[in-house]
């Protein structure tokens, strides 16, 4: 997919915008509002205490780094309208392409992807504005997330779970052959994956297992990408006997 920017500039987008889609099965134009949230939000700090409690995956709850609104666009009558009314809010206007309405589930998709393409423009500019310089300290700087990071956000599960088993064998060769740079460079991969692997997988112990010496990890991390796979699966009876190998492993037993 390619984004025109028709108002506004790829090179610096406001983060707001209308993008939209000609319907080559009928007149006017499909719309979408995308905003890209200024200020990072953790929604799982505003569950109510009777959620807390219940174990739920925190990553339910994440707020999204891109939101279009609606997440299916709606028909307008024409493209003037559009522009009149980017221009009166002062909005970008991207052209998406086109895509029917009547293929409900191809524009939902173009719209995300849409959406996605448009947050990657505008990190890219964010990244290129002059810090504010501060009298007392100097603050971190806060970067996006990278295009890898957002390639894992949008993986499914079963692809997540294929990452990693490539990654664990990648470090687990590079440990052996005293390979030190591709070992630290497929941890910070796996760290990154980590952050979008629900944690019913363990995460933070197989990241744990991946940075431990082959004698000490190499087997327990095994036996980590094996219990995922057993739980996207849902063999639980499988699922538990792993439980019990991990403990003896991790001398836990």
């Amino acid at each position: 997919m390619r984004l025109v920017f028709e108002r506004g500039m790829e090179g610096s987008p406001k983060g707001h915008a209308l993008i939209y889609f000609r319907d080559p099965d009928r007149p006017g134009v499909l719309a979408t509002y995308v905003i890209v949230p200024p200020v990072a939000m953790d929604i799982s700090k505003y569950l109510p205490p009777m959620f807390a409690g219940q174990g739920l995956n925190a990553a339910m709850f994440q707020a999204p780094q891109v939101v279009p609104l609606p997440p299916l666009p709606e028909s307008v009558d024409s493209l003037a309208e559009l522009e009149r009314l980017a221009g009166a809010r002062d909005d970008d206007l991207v052209y998406a392409g086109e895509a029917s309405s009547s293929q409900v589930d191809v524009l939902m998709t173009s719209t995300a992807e849409a959406a996605q393409l448009y947050l990657h423009f505008y990190e890219d500019y964010a990244r290129t504005l002059p810090e504010v310089p501060s009298a007392h300290h100097e603050e971190p700087a806060v970067n996006g997330p990278s295009a890898e990071e957002l390639t894992f956000a949008l993986m499914s599960e079963q692809e997540r779970l294929g990452e990693l088993a490539k990654m664990s064998g990648a470090i687990r060769y590079a440990i052996d052959g005293n390979d030190q740079r591709l070992a630290d460079e497929t941890l910070e991969r796996m760290r990154l994956l980590a952050k979008h692997l629900a944690p019913k997988y363990w995460p933070d112990r197989i990241v744990r297992a991946a940075a431990a010496p082959r004698a000490e990890g190499g087997d327990l991390l095994q036996l980590y990408v094996e219990r995922c796979y057993k739980l996207l699966e849902e063999d639980y009876p499988a699922v538990a006997q792993l439980d019990q190998r991990i403990k003896v492993a991790s001398g836990e037993a």
